[in-house]
């Protein structure tokens, strides 16, 4: 759960993130992952998607089975040498605008798209600007490596987040390789 303000989905549940710390020598390195899942962009299409796909719109009812155990996310190291052990941030996507919305107001018939607020409520988190909200904690003075990647809406995710995860910390920080 993502303890900030308007860090919601559009239902207004809270956003929820996934974690796995990174263990050994690969620790201070970190993949932020964005889940995809299309999106929605009028009232009568987000009810739709509401009525059909719930799982994308909102954190509650039933579980989301999630695996952060495949391809560059695995953990076996035979296979992903290079990131096997590294930390493991999984936004999962309920936001509907590939997590680049801020909308001040409900949109589309009362619907929130503040998908961007879930990737501010994780950097602030990570910088000491909010509580951390990992356990172990996730700091970002102590990262070398950081992917930032995602799927489907993700990887939109990833176009329009990446220069925000660098200027908001990283890169003031100490230098570390994207």
């Amino acid at each position: 759960m993502l303890f900030r303000s308007l860090a919601v989905c559009n239902d207004g549940t809270d956003a929820i993130v996934y974690y796995r710390p990174g263990i050994g020598a690969q620790a201070d390195r970190a993949i932020l992952y964005f889940q995809g899942g299309a999106w929605c962009s009028s009232e009568g299409d987000c009810a739709g998607r509401y009525n059909h796909s719930r799982f994308l719109m909102s954190t509650g009812g039933d579980a989301l089975n999630t695996t952060m155990n495949g391809g560059i996310m695995s953990n076996n190291c035979t296979y992903n040498p290079d990131f096997c052990n590294a930390s493991v941030i999984f936004f999962r996507y309920c936001s509907s605008d590939s997590f680049a919305g801020d909308a001040p107001n409900p949109v589309f018939g009362g619907w929130q798209m503040r998908g961007k607020r879930h990737v501010a409520a994780v950097l602030d988190g990570m910088t000491g600007v909010a509580p951390n909200l990992f356990n172990p904690p996730l700091q970002a003075s102590s990262l070398s490596t950081v992917l930032v990647i995602g799927d489907s809406a993700g990887g939109v995710a990833t176009l329009s987040n990446v220069d925000f995860v660098a200027q908001s910390y990283f890169i003031q920080m100490h230098q570390v390789r994207f």
